[in-house]
């Protein structure tokens, strides 16, 4: 009997050993869980790719690897903003020759209300306003005649060597498009709706890159002389700028000297 209670007791003391075993190990599985869950949240970070301005409606000033521009080493002066005192404003002027004048002279008294068209007027004021006229596009057309001599034979005068076609866009047009496109940077679709929408002209987008394409092959001898002028040159500067094509960065270089 002795024996029975003492084999009880051994296996109670086992069972209460094993019992705190469980709960220990129950709480390393619960905590190691809980660590999974966490480290599968930030693997999920690293999968998922980071938000910019190429993938979201985020702005690109707020890229993450974007090159942060240098901070002003100006200091602050003092002085209160806008023009200081002495400074030479710049003010509109009036011109001594408008192309147009319109006069505004009363009708009638605004005392007794007499009509006042048969006595003249003083001017006692005037103002000016500098304005745009309409642009409206200026077709010329180019009529082409032929002549037949006494002696039998006909001539037929040629059209100037820019109407190269039935219709074609004009050397104004052209000139225009270059300068959207290379000093003001204007995306062909851009200035396609300027086009249209400031000049009522519709060019199309194709169009305007054929036209681009003329003009700087037309300027090829003009970068060519330019091209032979630097390498002659004794110093020359040069530098990289970064440019944005189709998505990707690109780097444009320029070459220099003091002409």
């Amino acid at each position: 009997m002795r024996k029975e209670q003492e084999e009880i007791a051994t296996l109670k003391a086992l069972v209460s050993d094993r019992s705190e075993q469980i709960f220990e190990l129950t709480g390393q599985v619960s905590r190691l869980t809980q660590k999974i869950v966490d480290l599968e949240k930030e693997l999920l970070r690293y999968k998922t790719p980071k938000k910019d301005s190429s993938n979201s409606s985020i702005p690109p000033s707020q890229d993450p690897f974007r090159i942060k521009q240098t901070s002003s080493l100006r200091t602050k002066s003092g002085k209160p903003q806008g023009g200081q005192i002495g400074h030479q404003g710049s003010t509109l002027e009036m011109s001594s020759s408008p192309d147009v004048t319109v006069k505004h002279e009363p009708e009638y008294c605004n005392q007794c209300g007499r009509f006042l068209s048969d006595i003249p007027g003083e001017l006692s004021g005037k103002r000016q306003v500098i304005d745009i006229p309409p642009i409206l596009p200026v077709i010329t057309e180019h009529q082409i005649y032929r002549k037949r001599c006494t002696c039998g034979h006909c001539t037929e005068n040629a059209c100037p060597v820019e109407v190269h076609l039935p219709v074609c866009y004009g050397e104004n047009v052209i000139s225009l498009t270059g300068y959207l496109h290379a000093r003001q940077y204007l995306p062909y679709d851009r200035m396609s709706e300027m086009f249209r929408d400031v000049f009522g002209l519709s060019v199309s987008s194709g169009t305007l890159v054929n036209l681009v394409s003329r003009l700087s092959a037309r300027c090829t001898p003009v970068y060519e002389y330019i091209r032979k002028k630097l390498t002659k040159s004794e110093v020359v500067g040069a530098d990289e700028t970064g440019v944005c094509v189709n998505g990707k960065n690109q780097w444009t270089w320029t070459f220099q000297n003091d002409k």
